[in-house]
């Protein structure tokens, strides 16, 4: 990407309907495996004010982790009390916002 375009780039991500932030931060995890962590902006809406609350934590619980996914993200996760937190690098690159996908805005 940054061959063809520059480096000065930046790539805009829209994560719709994120509800606790999952792929969010999926996706800030992704780019910073691929070294574009710099390059990439990430916008993660969603209708419900309370869902976003959650997401902007960043906390789960090991229910929310289990499967395969588990593995893969635990080392950007650290234990607090009973759940478990993301580093606080990927929360500064994930901006979360209201928005009514039904609503003409």
């Amino acid at each position: 990407m940054q061959q063809q375009r520059g480096t000065e780039h930046i790539l805009r991500v829209w994560s719709a309907g994120c509800a606790s932030g999952e792929e969010a931060y999926s996706l800030a995890i992704l780019f910073e495996e691929m070294g574009l962590a710099g390059s990439v902006r990430i916008l993660a809406t969603d209708i419900s004010r309370t869902a976003l609350t959650r997401a902007r934590r960043a906390a789960y619980s090991p229910w929310a982790l289990r499967g395969e996914g588990a593995r893969l993200i635990g080392p950007y996760l650290r234990r607090s009390g009973d759940r478990f937190e993301l580093a606080e690098r990927f929360l500064r690159r994930v901006e979360f916002a209201c928005l009514n996908l039904a609503q003409d805005a």
